[in-house]
């Protein structure tokens, strides 16, 4: 049922080849939608122009807004789609991507040129059949030697139908389609099961940060090392007073009314609250500005780099010497610096 170096192999019973000028019976329709430019639209037309936007790969995106009026589409001699037409588009992306048309109305649509219209017409022809067959990868490498074009790649009408497509018998195709839509639930199923997971483990990852700093995670180890001795606390106290003593060379931060203490969330014993500054050698923000960006040049790292703790280079923009330099003077960064919640590394 396949081609081998340009020959076909044997088929089983009742499979054929045929284009799809094959497919369309005596009342069906295979044509290219309508030229229909600016002046000829009008948003408040009755009839909705379909566009290439609205053409997903296997599924009709319904984007679009662009209308005309029904004399218009009269005058112009347009095609009117009918629920279930395949519609297949002839410029990317991808090239050759059909899906079903699923809205309802008559004499109420039309489509682009650059859009195939297919209508079989045909009890021998599953339309649903005919869709994953398009959209197979075996017809998208097809289309891709049948393309044109200089800048943006294209398929003709008169080309696409010169595409040999493998038809198996009108039952088999009921029960292909049929295995199809099963495997494609399935598939469905497991990408909203996945979406739920990354949601979930996102709440996880916040319960353990909570949990670690409300000093959860190591109660146990509290119990185990005896740290509610004395000598234990004075140690710590002895620590926490370094840290309010070492303010030479900080960076002091604005003068804000002092915090009550007595509001905040208890804590274990000897866990005490203490300042950003009292503990980091500076505290500050980056810049106000938006710089220019370039192509190459200093990589600054902005919120949108920040992922779960981590500085995700894979979509940073850069910027000049110039720029970094005045930048610098106000937020410089070192290895180790800790950026929103991401560390420099």
């Amino acid at each position: 049922m396949t081609e081998d170096n340009g020959q076909r192999q044997e088929l089983a019973m009742g499979w054929t080849w045929a284009n799809i000028d094959d497919l369309i019976s005596a009342n069906g329709l295979f044509c290219d939608g309508d030229w229909i430019e600016s002046k000829d639209q009008d948003p408040n037309g009755n009839v909705r122009l379909i566009q290439l936007a609205d053409i997903g790969d296997g599924v009709f995106k319904n984007r679009s807004d662009r209308h005309l009026t029904y004399e218009k589409s009269v005058e112009l001699g347009c095609t009117y789609l009918s629920k279930n037409d395949l519609l297949i588009a002839r410029l990317p992306d991808p090239l050759g991507r059909a899906c079903l048309f699923p809205l309802e109305g008559e004499k109420k649509y039309v489509t682009a040129v650059d859009i195939c219209i297919v209508r079989p017409n045909s009890e021998d022809l599953n339309i649903k059949y005919l869709l994953y067959l398009i959209n197979s990868p075996k017809i998208r490498t097809e289309v891709d030697k049948f393309k044109s074009g200089s800048t943006r790649k294209r398929i003709s009408r008169k080309n696409f139908a010169k595409i040999q497509l493998l038809i198996a018998p009108t039952l088999e195709q009921h029960r292909i389609v049929a295995k199809i839509e099963e495997l494609f639930s399935e598939l469905d199923n497991g990408i909203e099961n996945l979406k739920k997971a990354r949601e979930q483990l996102k709440t996880y990852r916040q319960a353990v940060l909570k949990y670690a700093f409300e000093g959860k995670l190591t109660k146990e180890w509290r119990n185990v090392n005896n740290v509610y001795n004395n000598n234990y606390f004075t140690q710590l106290k002895f620590k926490i007073d370094k840290f309010n003593d070492n303010k030479s060379g900080q960076d002091l931060p604005r003068r804000l009314p002092p915090i009550d203490l007595k509001k905040l969330k208890s804590l274990p014993f000897g866990w005490v609250w203490i300042e950003a500054h009292k503990i980091c050698q500076s505290v500050r923000d980056g810049t106000h500005d938006t710089p220019k960006y370039i192509k190459t040049g200093i990589p600054l790292v902005t919120s949108k780099n920040l992922r779960n703790g981590k500085v995700d280079f894979s979509n940073i923009q850069f910027i000049s010497e110039k720029d970094h330099i005045e930048i610098n003077k106000r937020s410089s960064v070192e290895n180790g610096d800790i950026k929103g919640v991401a560390t420099i590394v």
